[in-house]
């Protein structure tokens, strides 16, 4: 037997650097900026299936507080849920509804909203406090700011009482510098333990 080995030298066609390996890499790239553009454009739809046409971000839940005496809760809760059940919270404009809910509810000083993700709403009332006591024929209540707040039983408060000579009407300002005018004399009165009505 023959113990001979054949060795042969691969057949050599060209000296020059190959070009498939250039077109391969061209190839490499443009199926990366493929692969990224639908991946982009998959994790956009997902996005928008989310905001627009999932009701993940549909508003369901409310959560309000500082309501008492001036802002009935039920009825604060009814207006906000005709303007804000089922839409979408991120695209919900709250600047928009505190304007709309203050112009409402004027027994509210201000109102704030904040988005609570996914679904929810927190709404807090900051209402009016009563001041002092004006009448002319009949007791009203009003806040620092000379609104009217509602009518009262002079003889069940303790707030200082202050005879009006104009009309008064629930939910409307009087003069505004009457107030604090008064107010500030009552102060001073009462630092010199002086009494009055």
């Amino acid at each position: 037997m023959n113990n001979y080995k054949i060795y042969h030298r691969p057949k050599v066609t060209s000296t020059r650097p190959v070009k498939k390996t250039a077109y391969l890499r061209k190839f490499s790239v443009n199926y990366q900026k493929i692969v990224l553009m639908f991946l982009v454009i998959g994790i956009g739809a997902t996005i928008w299936n989310l905001l627009f046409k999932s009701d993940y971000f549909s508003i369901k839940n409310y959560q309000i507080s500082g309501t008492k005496e001036f802002v009935n809760e039920n009825d604060l809760k009814t207006q906000i849920q005709s303007n804000t059940l089922n839409k979408n919270l991120a695209l919900l404009k709250i600047s928009q509804l505190e304007q709309l809910l203050e112009n409402s509810f004027k027994g509210a000083k201000d109102i704030t909203i904040k988005k609570d993700y996914p679904n929810s709403l927190n709404i807090v009332v900051y209402e009016r406090v009563p001041l002092a006591v004006v009448y002319n024929n009949e007791a009203f209540l009003i806040d620092e700011s000379g609104y009217v707040l509602g009518l009262v039983d002079p003889d069940q408060t303790e707030l200082p009482k202050i005879k009006y000579e104009e009309d008064l009407v629930i939910g409307q300002h009087i003069n505004p510098k009457m107030i604090p005018l008064y107010l500030d004399l009552v102060n001073s009165l009462g630092e010199k333990e002086i009494s009055v009505s």
